[in-house]
């Protein structure tokens, strides 16, 4: 059984493109708070929030 398929535009293709693009690195940088933000807990553990906080701004 052959089911109709269609293709999208050219400029449909570009904008899924694009969102595509910014989706992947928008979870990049997420993936890259998170890891800081881990580091910064660890750093108030260890030493003190004073410390975290300045690791955070830098």
């Amino acid at each position: 059984m052959r089911l109709p398929f269609l293709l999208p535009d050219d400029t449909t293709i570009k904008k899924v493109k694009s969102q595509i693009t910014a989706a992947r690195a928008a979870r990049s940088e997420a993936h890259a708070l998170l890891e800081k933000a881990k580091q910064a807990v660890e750093i108030a553990i260890e030493k003190d929030e004073g410390t975290a906080l300045a690791y955070l701004s830098s």
